[in-house]
């Protein structure tokens, strides 16, 4: 593969040779260095391949042998850009791509966000670009260290931050705290207990630190202390000599019960489009966006959808340049009634969502008492939900006096 692409860099001709000694025009050829290869007889002639460089050396090779050379066929770059030594401008316009190319390659032309969920992609780029890490600024400004450094002192809840330039693309994986609220655990906390958010029966307790003041059955009520943040050292008389204030800290779980409404009118309006639409395209480089087409609204009603393409060279080269269609869809409303069977669906629906995000929270279901009903304009969904969740919020613990002794 090598020797071939050095064969077309340099040129190559195949030739045909007229001798009557063909015999020793091959040996001195070989004796002054000629190479000749695919050297094959073609009736009383023979014809062979050499390179360019060695064809103007074959003269007085002929001279000494009578020989004639007859040139088949030419190969290579030095016969291609003598053919076109006329089309200056194609040339020029190949070098300035390759040197656009060039120039756009020192640039990043896209950021990637991964891994955020809490944080989403369009803070974290927001804080980027006020930091002046933006698309179109030149890799050579990238610090991958001191973007990291950064996202994390801005964003106390991601824990590990990873920035990597690729090509033209600036690739930023993080992962965050699963549990942000306990980010700021290595900060001194002060004292404190904890109350009940929550009106109903304890099932589950766990004091890691604190002086619990209720156990697994017992009721409560929303305000009851939970938790005490006091702790009550006493001596060998089981006398109070002085009072430990600790943040308390517990995993407290309490059966209760919640109430749930939702409500929908069975007549209701929808967009039904029309099948009428109008694209016109565009293209786009850097912020600039040429379009085709008119701007004007074309329907009364109308949605907009922009569909667009990025240009690459490879995976991870972006280039400033994109493309696509902007179609502009008409639509009209429509009066539309749920059947009976359309509208539990509906409600059923909306139930399962609500349990869903519970469930995200980490409620645990215990029992479904909701109802669906229909009157003829309405669907309504009421009843109560059994389930067990995490209670209990911190609240300042009062201090007290050190009894006398």
């Amino acid at each position: 593969m090598i020797e071939k692409l050095l064969q077309y860099k340099n040129g190559y001709v195949k030739i045909r040779l007229i001798s009557p000694k063909p015999e020793r025009f091959l040996n001195l050829c070989s004796r002054q260095g000629i190479l000749l290869s695919q050297i094959r007889p073609a009736g009383e002639t023979w014809e062979m391949q050499i390179s360019l460089k060695d064809f103007f050396r074959l003269k007085p090779v002929c001279k000494k042998t009578h020989s004639r050379i007859h040139v088949v066929k030419r190969w290579g770059l030095p016969f291609f850009f003598y053919r076109n030594k006329k089309r200056k401008a194609f040339f020029i316009g190949i070098f300035l791509c390759f040197a656009l190319v060039i120039f756009l390659s020192q640039f990043v032309w896209r950021i990637q966000v991964e891994g955020n969920y809490y944080n989403t992609t369009q803070e974290i780029l927001k804080f980027l670009e006020e930091k002046d890490v933006r698309h179109g600024i030149p890799k050579k400004e990238i610090n991958c260290a001191l973007i990291s450094a950064m996202i994390r002192e801005q964003f106390p809840d991601i824990t590990w931050v990873s920035a990597r330039l690729s090509g033209t693309n600036l690739s930023i994986t993080i992962q965050e705290n699963e549990n942000p609220a306990s980010s700021d655990s290595g900060q001194e906390e002060a004292p404190s207990s904890i109350v009940s958010n929550l009106e109903g029966t304890i099932v589950k307790m766990i004091t890691r630190q604190g002086a619990p003041q209720v156990q697994a059955g017992d009721f409560c009520e929303k305000g009851d202390l939970l938790v005490l943040g006091r702790l009550d050292i006493k001596n060998d008389s089981q006398e109070v000599i002085r009072y430990d204030y600790v943040t308390s800290d517990a995993d407290i779980y309490i059966r209760h019960t919640c109430s749930y409404y939702d409500s929908f009118p069975l007549s209701y309006e929808k967009k039904s489009f029309t099948g009428n639409e109008k694209s016109r395209p565009f293209f786009q480089i850097f912020s600039l966006r040429a379009e085709g087409g008119s701007r004007k609204k074309q329907y009364e009603k109308e949605d907009t959808v922009t569909q667009t393409r990025n240009l690459y060279l490879t995976e991870n080269f972006v280039l400033p340049f994109s493309y696509g269609t902007i179609v502009q869809k008409e639509y009209v409303m429509e009066k539309v009634t749920y059947t009976e069977e359309e509208a539990r669906k509906k409600a059923q629906e909306n139930i399962q969502i609500y349990l869903e995000k519970l469930l995200d929270k980490g409620v645990e279901i215990c029992q479904n008492n909701i109802e669906i009903q229909t009157d003829g304009s309405f669907c309504t969904a009421k009843g109560t939900l059994q389930v067990i969740e995490k209670a209990g919020y911190s609240v300042p613990v009062e201090k007290m006096e050190i009894p006398d002794t």
